[in-house]
């Protein structure tokens, strides 16, 4: 009996080690992000159409939502981001 216990710890850790893998993925694109907004971006006018900025949304939506979800929101958002695109104000939530 206690085997089975100490077979079920074992995998609870593992599981614990792969969630917590898979979550700090997400700190790969938001350093790229980082990148270009310190060393790209003060050398580049600013174009975005939207408040907050099309890199700060990125950042925010990944670190939010996840890589995945996060980088779909960020693709529809510079979709949009094109001169017939009024822009304006647009929130992550």
């Amino acid at each position: 009996m206690a085997s089975i216990y100490g077979k079920y710890k074992r995998n609870l850790v593992r599981l614990s080690w792969i969630k917590s893998s898979v979550y700090n993925l997400r700190y790969i694109p938001i350093g790229f992000i980082d990148i270009y907004q310190k060393i790209i971006s003060p050398f580049t006018s600013p174009t975005c159409r939207f408040y907050p900025s099309c890199s700060m949304y990125t950042r925010l939506a990944i670190k939010k939502y996840g890589i995945l979800k996060g980088g779909i929101m960020s693709l529809i958002r510079i979709i949009k981001c094109q001169p017939f695109h009024p822009g304006g104000y647009d929130p992550l939530d």
